[in-house]
């Protein structure tokens, strides 16, 4: 595969993320614009260069831990 690929919303997760995900799940990271989509026809197509930026835009950053205050001893 190559990164301008063009799959199909259905192709991208059984593909991409081995069926862990539904076309629902790209369909709404579509909606907040972490995915780009193309429509040829009435089928939704991404590539799989947008799906691994997705995936970067999806990224979560681990918050500091808060530890709190020292207790007395």
């Amino acid at each position: 595969m190559t990164p301008g690929d063009l799959l199909t919303l259905k192709e991208a997760c059984a593909r991409m993320f081995r069926g862990s995900i539904t076309p629902s799940t790209l369909k709404a990271e579509i909606d907040r614009g972490n995915l780009a989509v193309y429509q040829i026809g009435r089928r939704y197509y991404v590539t799989v260069a947008g799906l691994a930026e997705m995936v970067e835009k999806c990224r979560v950053t681990p918050k500091a831990r808060d530890h709190g205050p020292e207790r007395d001893r």
